[in-house]
Protein backbone atom coordinates (compact mmCIF):
# COMPACT_ATOMS: atom_id res chain seq x y z
CA UNK A 1 0.00 0.00 0.00
CA UNK A 2 2.65 2.50 0.71
CA UNK A 3 3.91 2.28 -2.75
CA UNK A 4 0.81 2.90 -4.12
CA UNK A 5 0.79 5.59 -1.85
CA UNK A 6 4.18 7.10 -3.51
CA UNK A 7 2.99 6.33 -6.91
CA UNK A 8 -0.32 8.27 -6.54
CA UNK A 9 1.63 11.53 -5.07
CA UNK A 10 4.24 10.67 -7.61
CA UNK A 11 1.69 11.47 -10.20
CA UNK A 12 -0.04 14.03 -8.45
CA UNK A 13 2.83 16.23 -7.92
CA UNK A 14 3.92 15.37 -11.52
CA UNK A 15 0.30 17.04 -12.44
CA UNK A 16 0.93 19.85 -10.19
CA UNK A 17 5.13 20.32 -11.57
CA UNK A 18 3.86 20.78 -15.20
CA UNK A 19 2.15 24.91 -14.33
CA UNK A 20 4.98 25.46 -11.64
CA UNK A 21 4.02 29.39 -11.50
CA UNK A 22 0.55 28.29 -10.56
CA UNK A 23 1.77 26.06 -7.89
CA UNK A 24 4.37 28.30 -6.42
CA UNK A 25 1.80 31.29 -6.29
CA UNK A 26 -1.29 28.79 -4.72
CA UNK A 27 1.02 27.62 -2.07
CA UNK A 28 2.46 30.96 -1.37
CA UNK A 29 -0.98 32.87 -1.34
CA UNK A 30 -2.45 30.00 1.44
CA UNK A 31 0.50 29.95 3.19
CA UNK A 32 0.05 34.04 3.46
CA UNK A 33 -3.56 33.94 3.84
CA UNK A 34 -3.23 31.37 6.83
CA UNK A 35 -0.42 33.51 8.21
CA UNK A 36 -2.06 36.57 8.43
CA UNK A 37 -5.43 34.87 9.98
CA UNK A 38 -4.15 32.28 12.34
CA UNK A 39 -1.01 33.73 13.53
CA UNK A 40 -2.47 37.32 13.76
CA UNK A 41 -5.09 36.00 16.36
CA UNK A 42 -2.17 34.85 18.49
CA UNK A 43 -0.16 37.67 17.95
CA UNK A 44 -3.48 39.68 19.25
CA UNK A 45 -3.68 37.10 22.49
CA UNK A 46 -0.47 37.78 23.41
CA UNK A 47 -0.30 42.00 22.71
CA UNK A 48 -3.67 42.33 24.82
CA UNK A 49 -3.22 40.99 27.78
CA UNK A 50 -0.07 39.46 30.07
CA UNK A 51 -2.09 37.32 32.31
CA UNK A 52 -3.77 35.77 28.87
CA UNK A 53 -0.44 33.79 27.69
CA UNK A 54 -1.68 30.34 28.89
CA UNK A 55 -4.96 30.68 26.27
CA UNK A 56 -2.29 32.04 23.47
CA UNK A 57 0.23 28.79 24.18
CA UNK A 58 -3.14 26.78 23.90
CA UNK A 59 -4.10 28.60 20.38
CA UNK A 60 -0.72 28.19 18.58
CA UNK A 61 -0.77 24.55 20.01
CA UNK A 62 -3.98 23.97 18.89
CA UNK A 63 -3.28 25.51 15.04
CA UNK A 64 -0.29 23.53 14.82
CA UNK A 65 -2.02 20.39 15.11
CA UNK A 66 -4.93 21.23 12.97
CA UNK A 67 -2.63 23.05 10.13
CA UNK A 68 -0.91 19.57 9.88
CA UNK A 69 -3.22 17.24 10.68
CA UNK A 70 -5.88 18.91 7.66
CA UNK A 71 -3.12 19.52 5.42
CA UNK A 72 -1.89 15.32 5.58
CA UNK A 73 -5.19 14.33 5.11
CA UNK A 74 -5.40 16.79 2.22
CA UNK A 75 -2.31 15.47 0.44
CA UNK A 76 -2.79 12.41 1.39
CA UNK A 77 -6.27 11.61 1.07
CA UNK A 78 -7.74 14.35 -0.71
CA UNK A 79 -10.39 11.79 -2.37
CA UNK A 80 -12.44 11.04 0.87
CA UNK A 81 -14.29 14.52 0.27
CA UNK A 82 -15.70 12.78 -2.98
CA UNK A 83 -16.88 9.33 -1.02
CA UNK A 84 -20.90 10.43 -0.99
CA UNK A 85 -20.70 11.95 -4.41
CA UNK A 86 -19.27 8.25 -5.76
CA UNK A 87 -21.69 6.40 -3.93
CA UNK A 88 -24.54 8.12 -5.51
CA UNK A 89 -23.35 7.79 -8.81
CA UNK A 90 -21.84 4.34 -8.51
CA UNK A 91 -18.74 5.13 -9.45
CA UNK A 92 -18.13 3.49 -5.66
CA UNK A 93 -18.29 0.16 -7.86
CA UNK A 94 -14.96 0.94 -9.77
CA UNK A 95 -13.13 0.75 -6.50
CA UNK A 96 -14.85 -2.21 -4.88
CA UNK A 97 -14.00 -4.35 -8.00
CA UNK A 98 -9.67 -3.74 -7.31
CA UNK A 99 -8.24 -6.12 -5.17
CA UNK A 100 -6.65 -3.11 -2.82
CA UNK A 101 -8.84 -1.38 0.19
CA UNK A 102 -11.72 1.09 -1.82
CA UNK A 103 -11.37 3.32 0.78
CA UNK A 104 -7.67 4.03 0.53
CA UNK A 105 -7.95 3.90 -3.27
CA UNK A 106 -10.94 6.71 -3.18
CA UNK A 107 -8.32 8.58 -0.86
CA UNK A 108 -5.55 8.35 -3.10
CA UNK A 109 -8.20 9.33 -6.15
CA UNK A 110 -7.48 13.25 -5.62
CA UNK A 111 -4.92 15.01 -3.98
CA UNK A 112 -4.88 18.49 -3.07
CA UNK A 113 -1.06 19.58 -2.85
CA UNK A 114 -1.81 22.83 -1.86
CA UNK A 115 -2.57 21.55 1.06
CA UNK A 116 1.31 20.83 1.51
CA UNK A 117 2.07 24.42 2.44
CA UNK A 118 -0.69 23.90 5.56
CA UNK A 119 1.65 21.17 6.47
CA UNK A 120 4.87 22.52 6.22
CA UNK A 121 3.08 25.63 8.43
CA UNK A 122 1.82 23.43 10.72
CA UNK A 123 5.24 21.73 11.40
CA UNK A 124 6.87 24.91 11.21
CA UNK A 125 4.33 26.02 14.06
CA UNK A 126 5.19 22.81 15.85
CA UNK A 127 8.94 23.21 15.97
CA UNK A 128 8.38 26.82 17.31
CA UNK A 129 6.05 25.60 20.07
CA UNK A 130 9.07 22.90 20.93
CA UNK A 131 11.43 25.93 21.19
CA UNK A 132 9.03 28.56 23.18
CA UNK A 133 7.86 26.15 25.68
CA UNK A 134 9.28 22.36 25.54
CA UNK A 135 10.84 20.08 23.07
CA UNK A 136 8.06 17.10 24.56
CA UNK A 137 5.14 19.42 23.73
CA UNK A 138 6.40 19.68 19.84
CA UNK A 139 6.56 15.98 20.15
CA UNK A 140 3.37 15.32 21.86
CA UNK A 141 2.07 17.93 19.09
CA UNK A 142 3.17 15.81 16.32
CA UNK A 143 1.64 12.57 18.04
CA UNK A 144 -1.53 14.52 18.60
CA UNK A 145 -1.74 15.44 14.75
CA UNK A 146 -0.92 11.93 13.60
CA UNK A 147 -4.24 10.81 16.02
CA UNK A 148 -6.15 14.15 14.19
CA UNK A 149 -5.53 12.68 10.82
CA UNK A 150 -7.37 9.16 11.49
CA UNK A 151 -10.02 11.59 13.41
CA UNK A 152 -10.94 13.90 10.71
CA UNK A 153 -11.14 11.10 7.87
CA UNK A 154 -13.08 9.41 10.10
CA UNK A 155 -15.81 12.11 10.10
CA UNK A 156 -15.42 12.64 6.45
CA UNK A 157 -16.15 8.96 5.97
CA UNK A 158 -18.60 8.50 8.19
CA UNK A 159 -20.55 11.82 6.76
CA UNK A 160 -19.92 10.09 3.13
CA UNK A 161 -21.16 7.45 4.37
CA UNK A 162 -24.86 9.24 4.33
CA UNK A 163 -25.14 8.86 0.63
CA UNK A 164 -26.13 4.79 1.44
CA UNK A 165 -29.17 6.04 3.54
CA UNK A 166 -30.24 9.40 1.76
CA UNK A 167 -30.93 10.11 -1.65
CA UNK A 168 -29.05 13.25 -1.69
CA UNK A 169 -26.00 12.20 1.11
CA UNK A 170 -22.99 13.88 -0.91
CA UNK A 171 -24.84 17.19 0.31
CA UNK A 172 -24.08 16.32 3.61
CA UNK A 173 -20.36 16.19 2.68
CA UNK A 174 -20.22 19.86 2.55
CA UNK A 175 -20.54 20.08 6.26
CA UNK A 176 -17.05 17.79 6.31
CA UNK A 177 -15.37 21.44 5.30
CA UNK A 178 -15.50 22.17 9.00
CA UNK A 179 -12.05 21.37 9.50
CA UNK A 180 -11.61 23.89 6.09
CA UNK A 181 -13.61 26.47 7.55
CA UNK A 182 -11.90 26.44 10.66
CA UNK A 183 -8.83 26.90 8.89
CA UNK A 184 -9.89 29.45 6.30
CA UNK A 185 -13.24 30.72 8.24
CA UNK A 186 -13.25 33.79 5.26
CA UNK A 187 -13.48 31.82 2.65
Amino acid sequence: MVSLLLLSFKHQWSAQIKKPLEFIIGLIALILNNSFYLYGIYLLAILTSDDNSLAAKEYLVSTGIVLTSWGLLNVLGGGLHQLGNLIETGELEVYLAKPRSPLFLVALSKSNLMSFGEVLQGIATIGVCAILYDLSLGLRMFASSVILIFAFASVIIMIGTFSFFTSRGSQMVRFTDIGNTLIHPHR
